[in-house]
């Protein structure tokens, strides 16, 4: 964030709720802190996957609202330039009468003043993030925590295209990172330094979070193997 161009305040929407519902009391604390420090001073702490998918996807509206208060500041500045304030203040002022026509006493400076100032902050400010849609320039928030996280850093473009491509909420990519914690432990995926281990793109286009049930059952076949040996897997 542009300090010269942050305003004094920042917002958090009803549906931020989603991040913190899956975080722990003291993580939410930890997440919350990030946040205000981003604003602050605009810098990024080092955090933990989970909570950086979760401050990602807030700070994504931090960004936005700050880019379009820079875009008010610089429209303003414009204006008393060209000469233009002058008439967007007439403008303004002519609706304030129409709203306030038994306040005929204040003056035209005082109401200029006060209409443009809670008129452009409400409704170009206050407006409700929405996520990127599909084809937007901006990348989708949470690939790299997911990158962090896979033990093959092959392919990276193919992946973040992948990613993209299927947009994962906040719930599917905490359910990612989870299958990722149990497939870490298949045995193909640990023989061979990690040869047989597939590459970011093919585990996300495959879907490959849903094989947890797959690595159960590896997981039980381990422990008959080695059960008649007296071998605890």
């Amino acid at each position: 964030m542009d300090k010269a161009q942050k305003a004094k305040s920042f917002i958090l929407y009803g549906d931020n709720q989603a991040q913190f519902e899956l975080l722990s009391d003291a993580d939410a604390g930890i997440l919350i802190k990030a946040v205000f420090e981003y604003v602050n001073t605009g810098t990024v702490r080092d955090l933990p996957p989970v909570l950086q998918m979760a401050f990602s996807f807030i700070r994504s509206g931090l960004d936005r609202n700050a880019t379009k208060y820079a875009d008010i500041c610089e429209r303003r500045s414009e204006y008393g330039r060209r000469g233009g304030l002058a008439k967007a203040n007439k403008s303004q002022q002519e609706l304030a009468n129409a709203a306030y026509s038994d306040n005929d006493n204040k003056t035209e400076s005082e109401n200029e003043s006060k209409n443009e100032s809670e008129s452009e902050s409400e409704s170009d400010i206050n407006n409700s993030p929405k996520a990127p849609s599909k084809g937007a320039k901006k990348d989708w928030p949470g690939f790299d925590s997911f990158y962090a996280a896979y033990p093959r850093h092959t392919g990276k473009a193919a992946a973040l295209k992948a990613w993209n491509k299927l947009e994962p909420d906040q719930a599917l990519q905490h359910q990612m990172l989870e299958a990722l914690k149990k497939q870490k432990r298949l045995p193909q995926w640990a023989d061979d330094n990690g040869r047989f281990i597939p590459h970011p793109a093919t585990w996300l286009n495959g879907h490959r979070w849903e094989d947890e049930m797959e690595v159960k059952k590896i997981e039980d076949e381990s422990i008959g193997q080695y059960a008649h040996l007296g071998i605890t897997v």
